[in-house]
C-alpha cells in the first residue's frame, strides 16, 4: 500500500549517503519530515500512522549503499559501520578513492552487492520474526523507562566519560519536554546539531576555494531546487486545496 513513499524515502537516503560524512540520522529525519508533508493526514503522525515508521526506515536502509559508494570513492566515511569498513579496506593494502572503482571494479561491486543481499535478508528475517517483536510495544512504561533512562545516561556518560554529559542530556530532556508542549519541531533542533558543524566547516571550506558563488554549478543547483521543492510542497499543496475547497463552496 505504501510502494511509492517506500521508493521515494530510498531516494532520498541514497542521495543523502552519498553526501560526504553525512549518515543515516538526517536521511532518518529528511525522509520522515517529507512523509509527514506529503501525507494525507499528517496530524496522525506520533499517534500511530505507519508512514512514520516506513519513511525513515526505508531511507535508513538506502542510506547505506550510497554511504558506501562515497567510502569506496572518496574514502569519507558516513557512519561508524563504514568507518571501520575503511579501516578493514586500509589494513589490506587498499586505497579508496578513484582507483577503488577502476583498479578493483569487481570487489567494489562484491561490496555493493552485499549491501543489496543483507537488505533483502534482513528483510526476510524481521517479517519472520514481526509478530514476537511486536510483543516490545505491550511492555509495561514502569518497566521500560527505567531501562532506558539507565541506557541513555551511562551512554552520554561513556562517550567522553565526563559527568557534564550526564547533565546535559538531563537539560535536553527538559528541553524536549518544554519543545513538546509547546509543539515545537525536535527533530529539527536535533538534526541542526547532527548537521551545524559540518555546514559551517564545508561552507568556510567553499567560501575560500570558490568565493560567494561557489554554488553557482549544475549539482549545486539541483540539490538547492530539490530542497526549495521539498519543502515548499507541503504548504502549496495545502493552499491549492484549501481554493478548492473555496470555489466548490
Amino acid at each position: 500500500r505504501h510502494k511509492s513513499l517506500v521508493f521515494r524515502c530510498q531516494l532520498i537516503g541514497f542521495l543523502v549517503g552519498i553526501l560526504p560524512a553525512a549518515g543515516p540520522t538526517p536521511a532518518a529525519f529528511m525522509a520522515y519530515a517529507h512523509a509527514k508533508q506529503t501525507a494525507k493526514d499528517p496530524k496522525t503522525f506520533g499517534k500511530g500512522n505507519i508512514e512514520g515508521v516506513i519513511a525513515p526506515e526505508s531511507s535508513n536502509n538506502a542510506c547505506g549503499a550510497g554511504d558506501l559508494l562515497t567510502t569506496l570513492a572518496l574514502g569519507i566515511p558516513g557512519s561508524p559501520g563504514m568507518a571501520l569498513l575503511l579501516g578493514a579496506i586500509t589494513m589490506l593494502g587498499l586505497i579508496p578513492g578513484p582507483e577503488m572503482l577502476t583498479k578493483h571494479l569487481d570487489l567494489s561491486l562484491t561490496l555493493m552487492w552485499s549491501i543489496g543481499f543483507a537488505g533483502i535478508i534482513g528483510a526476510i528475517i524481521c517479517f519472520l520474526a514481526a509478530p514476537s517483536l511486536s510483543k516490545v510495544a505491550f511492555i509495561p512504561g514502569r518497566i521500560l523507562v527505567p531501562l532506558v533512562l539507565v541506557l541513555a545516561l551511562a551512554g552520554a556518560f561513556a562517550y567522553h566519560k565526563e559527568f557534564n554529559d550526564v547533565i546535559m542530556t538531563v537539560v535536553f530532556v527538559g528541553v524536549g519536554f518544554v519543545m513538546r508542549r509547546y509543539d515545537y519541531n525536535r527533530a529539527a533542533l536535533l538534526l541542526g546539531f547532527v548537521l551545524g558543524y559540518m555546514f559551517e566547516k564545508y561552507l568556510f571550506i567553499a567560501l575560500k576555494a570558490e568565493g560567494p558563488l561557489f554554488f553557482m554549478r549544475p549539482i549545486s543547483l539541483t540539490l538547492i531546487a530539490i530542497i526549495i521543492f521539498v519543502v515548499a510542497y507541503g504548504p502549496v499543496k495545502a493552499a491549492i486545496q484549501r481554493r478548492r475547497g473555496v470555489s466548490q463552496a
